[in-house]
């Protein structure tokens, strides 16, 4: 084997759901983000609507593609270097796995880091009924063949 695919995926669509013995029904979840060119194809900043409530992620690390590094001086993802810090190329969650990392030479035994932040955030003219939500995100790590 040489190198490894990471990918993940949500458990759910949407992603980030209600749990309703905290008040909140099913019905109650955030969106899940989509960028402006659709999934797969992360926006530089996070937008959100006024009346939208959205859950998303960017991954960060040295073996992420190359879709989601970026180069903060011209404000555009795909290009740049790789970076474990940074709030920026903000993708969605979707039930089919995604490839978030890549590398095509091992990492064995030291391994390599690989940072998922999420964001959920309400908009200033959404009411988001309170209580606890949550949310089911797979990720594997694959070794290529």
């Amino acid at each position: 084997y040489s190198g490894y695919s990471l990918n993940i995926k949500s458990e759910t669509d949407p992603t980030l759901v209600c749990d309703t013995s905290s008040g909140c029904a099913l019905s109650d979840s955030f969106g899940d983000y989509i960028p402006v060119g659709g999934k797969g194809s992360p926006d530089y900043d996070w937008i959100l609507g006024e009346n939208e409530s959205l859950f998303g992620f960017t991954p960060k690390g040295d073996h992420i593609l190359s879709k989601y590094k970026y180069d903060s001086a011209n404000s555009v993802c795909g290009s740049g270097l790789s970076s474990l810090v940074g709030e920026y190329c903000w993708d969605g969650f979707s039930t089919s796995y995604s490839n978030i990392a890549y590398s095509s030479n091992p990492n064995h035994p030291n391994g390599t880091v690989t940072r998922i932040n999420f964001r959920s955030q309400v908009g200033t003219e959404k009411i988001q009924p309170s209580g606890d939500y949550e949310a089911g995100i797979i990720v594997t790590a694959t070794a290529n063949q």
